[in-house]
This record gives structure tokens, sequence and C-alpha cells, in this order.
């Protein structure tokens, strides 16, 4: 194998790997923004007192708030 065949080999595995990069960062975007939405939702509608919240609103709210860490990290 000589070098230019290295090369093109090489620069070939680099192509890949960035456009692997740009579909991941595109799409943790999206992600982001639906995890936010789903966190506005329960919070546009919810009481004032903590020990007001139901279970399922408590629920669906800590699971885009846990989804939403998770999109950040």
């Amino acid at each position: 194998m000589d070098a230019t065949e290295q090369v093109r080999i090489l620069e070939s595995s680099l192509a890949r790997q960035i456009s692997w990069i740009s579909l991941a960062d595109s799409k943790s975007g999206l992600a982001f923004a639906l995890d936010t939405a789903m966190l506005g939702v329960p919070a546009a509608g919810s009481p004032k007192q903590l020990g007001a919240w139901a279970p399922a609103p408590a629920t669906f709210a800590l699971l885009a708030a846990a989804l939403l860490a998770v999109s950040l990290a």
C-alpha cells in the first residue's frame, strides 16, 4: 500500500466521522427544543403551591426535566 492510497483511506475515514458528528449535533438541537417544550407545558398550567400538584403532571415534569438534563449532558 503506497502513501497516496493510505491518504485516500484516511481522508474517507475522516469524512465519515465528520458527517457522523454533524448528524449528532443536528439531532441534539431538536431534542433540546422538545425537552424544553415538555417542561414549558406543565410549568404554564402548574398550580402556584407545590403541594397542589397531582401525581401525573408531577411525573411528566420530572421526566421532562430528566430528559432535558440528559440532552444537555
